[in-house]
């Protein structure tokens, strides 16, 4: 983050390692300023484990509006290079 912080803004962010405790601190998270974050697992949100419940917090409270696939379904970011729009898909 040193290195790299000033470029790593991002509109989206796909959360690393299925949204555990260390997937996205705060700090990392304050440099992307993810408008969008989306979390890749199968639980369910009651089967996630306190440390995801953290990261969700943390999403929470940098305003990233969070799409979970066990809980949205199949989650596709449609971008023409400038804008871009969730489209979400339950199976």
């Amino acid at each position: 983050m040193e290195q790299y912080g000033g470029q790593l803004k991002a509109e989206v962010l796909k959360v690393a390692d299925q949204g555990r405790n260390q997937a996205s601190s705060q700090p990392f998270l304050s440099k992307v300023d993810p408008q969008v974050a989306v979390i890749l697992t199968g639980k369910s949100r009651n089967e996630l484990k306190d440390s995801q419940e953290e990261v969700l917090e943390r999403l929470g409270e940098s305003w990233a509006e969070t799409f979970i696939t066990s809980q949205h379904g199949t989650i596709t970011i449609l971008s023409n290079g400038r804008d871009y729009r969730v489209v979400k898909r339950k199976t």
